[in-house]
């Protein structure tokens, strides 16, 4: 059997401390997030995922308040696409666990920071 390919979108909302911090604040947030999320370059350490793997909405908030300029996470949603035999269907996070033939790819992200 094919891997299935799972695609992860993250949409997030964080809080900096400055106004001067919002937009490298959000560009270092999506760059952490494609970074993570790479199939073959991602996961900790740089190690890549490997088929089977899943990935959990608490290290991702954990991921996002790593960044120096993260006071903290205010919301983050986390969709999965499974894209298999040519359809897409979107599933929940705890659907994962039935998908061991999936392997992780870095979807869309959109993370928007506010003062506070």
């Amino acid at each position: 059997m094919p891997p299935a390919l799972l695609e992860i979108s993250v949409k997030a909302v964080v809080r900096t401390s400055a106004a001067d911090d919002i937009v490298p604040t959000e560009t270092a947030c999506l760059k952490a997030l494609e970074r993570y999320l790479d199939t073959r370059r991602g996961q900790i350490g740089g190690r890549g995922w490997q088929i089977g793997e899943s990935v959990h909405a608490s290290a991702l908030y954990g991921l996002l308040q790593s960044v120096r300029t993260v006071l903290e996470v205010e919301l983050l949603h986390m969709t999965v696409v499974v894209i298999e035999r040519g359809e897409a269907r979107e599933v929940s996070e705890a659907a994962l666990r039935d998908l061991p033939h999936g392997i992780v790819v870095s979807g869309t992200h959109e993370v928007t920071a506010s003062i506070g």
